[in-house]
């Protein structure tokens, strides 16, 4: 499988990979700069603008520009200027948290996670942004939210707790009335594990693709969770990775060159650039925008 650079930018923190169907258009973040970048693959175009507070995740809007999680709330993103209207705080009570990876469910509500700064306090929390602007918490006492993806059918939610022992897990999901069932193990990487799995997406067939940070690899698994195959990559911290392209077919991969506490980016000039493969047999499914 070829894997091509497409951007060759150094993203100290680059997440949350979103492709824009309406714009043909990559959208991802550098999390810690901070600063959201957009990019047409067909002609190179890069556009970057800087934001006022960590920007976790992202997603389009159906009434356009982007909903975002920044710091401790929702924002919304005005294209193409870039201008920020907070929607609303969540952490109020400051507990030492911070938002991070989200998504959209097939209902248009966007659901983000927090960060405990304290990897062991598991003081994070699981928020679901409704269309009509309401906010509800779904989860409590997660330590490093990644990866929120839903099966084909609808009849699961995935996610990763990516503070050690690295763990993906999946609930139960009614999505009518967005509801989560307990949460179950689906795979635990041993403490020794040479990578820890990040952000996730699903594909067509309902198999799920994880990228390892520290693992130069993605990890394709199958709804039982074995291992369908691994991918290696030419960098050592990818981070997410989504589906785009004209036909969906092409797999848009982020990476850092720096994680949030470290004094320096690293040494490797790879890191931090935005990689895609283009696949014959995977297809993803098409991510579907905020509703408000």
């Amino acid at each position: 499988m070829d894997v091509q650079c497409l951007y060759a930018g150094r993203n100290l923190l680059g997440e949350s990979p979103i492709w824009h169907a309406a714009q043909k258009k990559l959208y991802w973040v550098d999390a810690i700069k901070p600063s959201l970048h957009a990019l047409d693959p067909k002609t190179g175009q890069h556009q970057e603008w800087l934001m006022p507070a960590l920007i976790g995740s992202i997603a389009p809007c159906a009434t356009g520009g982007l909903i975002a999680a920044m710091g401790t709330g929702f924002a919304w993103i005005d294209l193409p200027s870039g201008t920020i209207r907070m929607h609303c705080v969540v952490n109020e009570a400051l507990t030492p948290t911070h938002l991070n990876d989200g998504k959209c469910d097939r209902q248009g509500r966007f659901w983000a996670g927090e960060v405990s700064h304290d990897r062991n306090a598991a003081q994070g929390k699981l928020y679901c942004l409704q269309p009509n602007g309401q906010v509800e918490i779904k989860m409590r006492d997660l330590r490093l939210f990644n990866g929120p993806c839903w099966s084909p059918c609808n009849g699961y939610f995935y996610f990763t707790d990516s503070a050690k022992p690295c763990t993906i897990f999946r609930c139960d999901f009614d999505l009518k009335t967005a509801t989560l069932g307990p949460r179950q193990i689906f795979i635990q990487t041993p403490e020794n594990d040479d990578g820890i799995m990040d952000g996730c997406t699903i594909d067509q067939e309902g198999y799920l693709w994880s990228a390892k940070w520290n693992g130069y690899r993605l990890t394709r698994y199958a709804p039982t969770g074995q291992i369908d195959f691994e991918l290696e990559l030419p960098v050592r911290r990818p981070t997410s990775c989504i589906f785009g392209g004209k036909d969906l077919d092409t797999l848009f991969i982020t990476s850092a060159s720096k994680d949030v506490g470290e004094e320096k980016p690293e040494a490797d000039t790879a890191a931090g650039r935005i990689y895609a493969i283009q696949f014959k047999d995977y297809r993803g499914i098409a991510e579907t925008p905020f509703g408000g």
